[in-house]
């Protein structure tokens, strides 16, 4: 998880990097992963340039397997589709 520039300051319980994390359950208003949230907006080019050494497809893994076992979770991912990109803002 070290070679995650975000690693440091993020403090989502949901962690792509860490397979144990997410089976952890999520609870309405925790944060989440930012690169999960833009995975979700679909701009996966910007996303795989941003991500650095971190596999794009352990990004997807964890998006599909966490949409599919938490309602709520999934819901704010849904819901952040509709959200402008930090990564084209240059937020990252």
């Amino acid at each position: 998880m070290a070679f995650c520039r975000k690693f440091s300051s993020c403090n989502a319980p949901q962690c792509p990097l860490d397979a144990l994390s997410l089976d952890a359950p999520y609870l309405s208003g925790e944060p989440i992963c930012l690169w999960l949230l833009e995975y979700s907006k679909g701009h996966h080019i910007e996303l795989n340039r941003a991500i650095g050494s971190i596999p794009i497809e352990v990004i997807a893994d964890a998006y599909f397997m966490l949409s599919a076992t938490n309602g709520t979770l999934r819901n704010r991912l849904i819901r952040s589709q509709s959200t402008p990109s930090r990564l084209s803002r240059n937020e990252n």
